[in-house]
């Protein structure tokens, strides 16, 4: 996710500002901070977002205003058999003066966190790895807004490419994945945070 002294691209923006969403939304559910924060893996190059519990959940976020486009980087992502159960977090914003920018996005879990020294140096940490960095805050001048939240479990019956079901002379693949077309149960964050053992 880094780009050296130009900042974030305007794709991993989004997905630092759906991760970020994701943390307080984890707090707002009772998850302790330190727990939030410890399993926010995507900046250390993890399989999945966030490690919660007996499981995983993977942040898909877009700006898409018909369907529900996401993109899914691997075959690997969308494998729940190496870490069940997965859960994926499909959130969509809007921008718009009523957002936030990445910056204030930023402070405000830096703030929410303070009060958890161990958590802040871990947050701390993930930004740095992400590639985000406090020179560039005044790039970021998109404000998001958030519009909708769906989660689904990742099972035998949903629709994704995976090692195993994909010729094995396809090595490596990148797609594009419609939630607004995946026919599969919806389930609340409570609900995710529940199977996975957290709350």
């Amino acid at each position: 996710m880094r780009r050296g002294r130009e900042g974030l691209t305007e794709e991993k923006e989004l997905g630092l500002v759906g991760e970020l969403t994701i943390i307080h939304m984890l707090v707002d559910c009772k998850v302790p901070l330190f727990t939030a924060i410890d399993g926010w893996k995507g900046p250390h190059n993890g399989l999945h977002d966030f490690q919660l519990g007996i499981g995983s959940l993977e942040v898909k976020s877009t700006l898409a205003t018909e369907g529900f486009p996401v993109r899914i980087a691997s075959l690997s992502q969308l494998d729940e058999t190496n870490c069940p159960p997965l859960f994926l977090a499909g959130l969509r914003f809007i921008l718009h003066d009523t957002g936030r920018t990445l910056a204030e996005m930023v402070e405000a879990t830096r703030e929410r966190v303070a009060v958890d020294s161990a958590a802040s140096r871990l947050l701390e940490q993930g930004l740095l790895s992400v590639g985000y960095l406090d020179i560039h805050a005044e790039l970021y001048t998109r404000r998001f807004a958030f519009n909708e939240g769906r989660y689904h479990l990742v099972d035998a019956a949903y629709p994704r490419l995976a090692p195993f079901n994909v010729h094995p002379a396809i090595r490596r693949a990148a797609y594009d994945l419609d939630l607004a077309l995946v026919e599969a149960d919806k389930y609340s964050l409570d609900e995710v945070l529940e199977q996975l053992g957290v709350v």
